[in-house]
């Protein structure tokens, strides 16, 4: 009998160790796996914070080029004001159109002669006539 108790420890012993050495892999292969995804989180990661600079990028030269459009709006204004009276031959009832040439727009500005010469008057300033003016985006 105590042979067969000693046969059963042996024989639980060896389950015992065939089982542990079992989960011992398990454990390995899932170490293996959760190394592999820490190394695709930081892959991702990294991709996202290139993303995000090239977005933060991407909206400064957004800003700065609608900064830039406006001045230019507000430089045709004045210079409409400034020196569309000087186009003695077009009548009061008669248009001036300036077109603005971006690289990759095309903006043109039609003002009224009467408007014009109001704003060389003063009766109205150059925002009020660039408000008054029609715009066309090509």
């Amino acid at each position: 009998m105590r042979r067969e108790r000693s046969r059963t420890i042996d024989t639980d012993a060896d389950e015992d160790r065939a089982t542990i050495a079992g989960l011992e892999d398990s454990i390995s292969e899932l170490e293996q796996a959760l190394d592999k995804l820490d190394d695709a989180y930081v892959a991702l990661d990294t991709e996202i914070d290139q993303e995000h600079l090239r977005l933060k990028d991407l909206r400064s030269n957004y800003a700065d080029r609608s900064l830039a459009s406006a001045n230019l709006d507000e430089a045709v204004g004045e210079t409409a004001c400034n020196y569309g009276g000087t186009f003695k031959s077009l009548g009061s009832q008669q248009f001036l159109t300036v077109a603005l040439v971006m690289s990759d727009l095309t903006k043109y500005y039609v003002f009224k002669m009467a408007q014009i010469v109001a704003c060389q008057r003063g009766d109205i300033d150059p925002e009020k006539l660039l408000e008054m003016s029609d715009l066309y985006d090509v």
